[in-house]
């Protein structure tokens, strides 16, 4: 096991105490173990299947951990949460959503949601699937507002979906200007997205102080970054699938803002006067 993973240790010992005590009077499924990524202040659904030979409201409670490499904390116990009435007889309710509070956080977190079920007060409980949460800051992007008050970014026009996205979040940015021969000659971080697969048709080619930062929706092999000299300036590639999930995925968002790290300081790395 990854000795950098804050969950492993923890997590092993709790499924293997918790896991496998299931009454006989309920049957469970959902929750895949797949780390989620979410913002704080907010409640998530979680989506189970209950199957059971009696009839009657399914009661679900947890206990929420924080944790880090070296350290666990508990921070609520016997936390009471709301949850569809699952009907009984054999028959299973697809999609019952269980409603999870998540805590505001000020930096990025990892949370750890013990979950349980049972049908009434005198039944054992029955432990769910545990759910691992990395939970971020709503303010996650205002370092970036800020940034680009006085740099904005540089969209081509054709970018969509780039476009609407940025104006949705109060980013800074212009349009990208082009000469009469297509040539884009705005001189910073300029952002664009394509459809291609594996190539991009360089109508135009960068030139000193220019970071051409292209974002492909579909691409083949391992998701990745190159950045690379072409023309006189720069390109960076971007084969990761986030441009669909900028809205709603805060760790695409981190991403993003990693990536136009990356490329900002390569520009004035590149070009000191800047």
């Amino acid at each position: 096991m990854n000795a950098g993973n804050p969950f492993g240790v923890f997590f092993l010992s709790r499924l293997l105490a918790l896991v496998f005590v299931l009454p006989a009077v309920l049957v469970c499924s959902g929750a895949d173990g797949s780390v989620r990524h979410v913002f704080g202040g907010q409640d998530v659904e979680l989506h189970y299947e209950f199957l059971s030979p009696f009839d009657g409201a399914i009661q679900v409670e947890a206990d929420l951990y924080a944790v880090t490499e070296k350290l666990v904390a508990p921070m609520t116990g016997n936390m009471a949460l709301e949850a569809e009435e699952a009907p009984g007889h054999g028959r299973p309710q697809t999609g019952t959503r269980i409603a999870v509070p998540i805590p505001e956080v000020e930096k990025v977190a990892h949370l750890l949601l013990l979950p349980r079920a049972r049908l009434h007060e005198s039944e054992a409980w029955t432990a769910l699937s545990i759910v691992r949460f990395q939970v971020y800051p709503r303010d996650l992007l205002d370092p970036l507002r800020e940034l680009t008050r006085d740099e904005p970014l540089f969209v081509a026009s054709e970018s969509k979906r780039l476009l609407s996205w940025l104006q949705h979040q109060g980013i800074g940015f212009q349009r990208a200007t082009r000469s009469p021969d297509g040539q884009l000659i705005d001189k910073g971080l300029i952002l664009l997205e394509t459809s291609n697969n594996e190539t991009f048709d360089f109508v135009s080619t960068p030139q000193p102080e220019q970071v051409f930062i292209i974002f492909f929706e579909q691409f083949s092999g391992m998701p990745r970054t190159n950045i690379r000299p072409e023309g006189a300036g720069t390109i960076m590639e971007v084969k990761l699938p986030i441009l669909e999930k900028l809205y709603e995925d805060p760790s695409a968002q981190e991403t993003f803002i990693e990536i136009i790290e990356r490329a900002r300081n390569h520009l004035h790395t590149a070009n000191p006067h800047l």
